[in-house]
């Protein structure tokens, strides 16, 4: 599996990089539309070695169905293709399937590594090489290697198979209370719950705001380990949460939160 992330510092560097020219702190009250009106299909933000079909990649750089992205040791990218938008860890490697109409992304393969995506109404699916995701209007983090794979469905409904297409769980999640981790066939082709790990609601509201949204506002919701998320205004949870990724101080999320 590839390494859980970058450390507290290297995290907020990168974010606070990737949000250069995108944010300023007189912008929190109408950050979603700022945000949305800078965002283009294709490389939207991207940190160190970046290519796009093998090729090295730019802000500016195309990518749609049938495309491939990869990140080198030092890579980060924000990709956003139609209604959907990626933020690629470090050594990471995804592949968009081709799609009829050339446009909307439907499927990906997450060959290896990280990736938080965000997505907009319909089905979609991950794949990973142990396992597929079918989900539906929601948002996911998902770290894999070729043994395992860990998922947090951040909001939305899921239904989790292995590779082979035996079905292992389905959740419906409303503020990273199911995250899950599933072991390949040599394991057992197995699924296990597991702690919410290296992604942020700061990430979510910068990859929404590119494509035009907020993310679900937080809903009362008590998981199968007993986490109770607890309901907020919309304006209120999410204003909170922009106010720290501008000023860079947050923190990788562990545990349940409320």
């Amino acid at each position: 599996m590839a390494d859980i992330g970058p450390s507290d510092r290297r995290r907020r560097m990168v974010l606070r990089l990737l949000a250069a020219g995108l944010i300023g702190a007189d912008a929190v009250a109408h950050a979603p539309r700022t945000w949305a009106q800078e965002a283009s299909d294709g490389v939207n933000r991207l940190i160190g070695s970046v290519s796009v079909n093998g090729q090295a990649a730019d802000v500016g750089t195309p990518v749609g169905p049938g495309d491939s992205v990869t990140t080198g040791p030092d890579g980060h990218a924000v990709v956003v293709i139609g209604d959907n938008a990626f933020l690629f860890r470090n050594d990471s490697e995804v592949e968009f399937e081709p799609e009829p109409d050339n446009i909307a992304v439907r499927a990906l393969t997450i060959v290896s590594g990280a990736v938080l995506s965000v997505f907009g109404p319909g089905d979609n699916t991950i794949r990973t090489p142990v396992a597929s995701i079918g989900i539906r209007g929601t948002a996911a983090y998902v770290n894999t290697g070729a043994a395992q794979t860990y998922v947090c469905v951040c909001y939305g409904e899921a239904e989790f198979r292995s590779a082979q297409g035996q079905v292992l769980d389905s959740v419906r999640t409303f503020h990273h209370n199911a995250p899950k981790r599933i072991h390949g066939e040599a394991a057992g082709a197995r699924i296990e719950p597991a702690p919410v790990v290296d992604h942020t609601d700061a990430e979510l509201i910068l990859l929404e705001s590119l494509v035009g949204r907020v993310p679900r506002s937080p809903a009362r919701d008590t998981a199968a380990d007993g986490c109770t998320v607890t309901a907020t205004p919309p304006r209120a949870a999410w204003t909170s949460e922009v106010s720290v990724l501008i000023k860079g101080l947050f923190r990788p999320t562990s545990g349940c939160r409320g």
